[in-house]
C-alpha cells in the first residue's frame, strides 16, 4: 500500500522546476506584500487629508474611521 501511494504522489522530493517554482512564487509574495502595505498608507494618507469630514460622518479632523485606525 505504502508503494501504490509514493508510485502516485512520489517521495516527496521536489525537483529542480519545483524548487525554482518555489523559489520564483516566494520572492513575488514578497513584492505583493510590499505593494499592499503601500496601498494601506496610502490609504490612511488619504483618509487623513482633507475629506476626513466627509468619510467619517463630520467627526474632529484626526480621527480615522475604523478602516485607516485598522492599518
Amino acid at each position: 500500500m505504502a508503494q501504490d501511494r509514493e508510485a502516485r504522489e512520489g517521495r516527496g522530493e521536489l525537483t529542480r522546476d519545483d524548487l525554482e517554482e518555489l523559489k520564483r512564487l516566494r520572492s513575488e509574495n514578497i513584492e505583493l506584500r510590499m505593494e499592499r502595505d503601500v496601498l494601506k498608507r496610502s490609504v490612511v494618507l488619504w483618509l487623513s487629508g482633507s475629506s476626513v469630514s466627509i468619510l467619517v460622518g463630520g467627526r474632529r479632523r484626526g480621527q480615522l474611521s475604523g478602516l485607516a485606525a485598522a492599518v
